[in-house]
């Protein structure tokens, strides 16, 4: 039973606060390595980049706008854990 506890507290203290920080980074990696794995054809086909760079920007902006819509809607507080 002591295990179970200590595995939990290792878990949240250590691999959870971990992951949450390097989400952005594994994001990133794996953008990079879909762009890489096309880079001859994306460079030959400029325009392919200019047509996803338009709905690439409006997904972000507005996961960001409706994120902070909803946290504030919701009364969350900034930075709770």
């Amino acid at each position: 039973m002591c295990d179970i506890k200590e595995n939990r507290t290792l878990l949240n203290e250590k691999v959870v606060p971990f992951f949450e920080m390097m989400q952005t980074l594994f994001l990133s990696l794996a953008i990079l390595a879909m762009f890489a794995s096309q880079g001859k054809y994306l460079l030959n086909n400029l325009i392919v980049i200019a047509v996803l760079i338009l709905p690439s920007g409006l997904f972000f902006i507005v996961n960001f706008v409706v994120a902070h819509t909803m946290e504030k809607a919701l009364k969350f507080p900034f930075g709770a854990k």
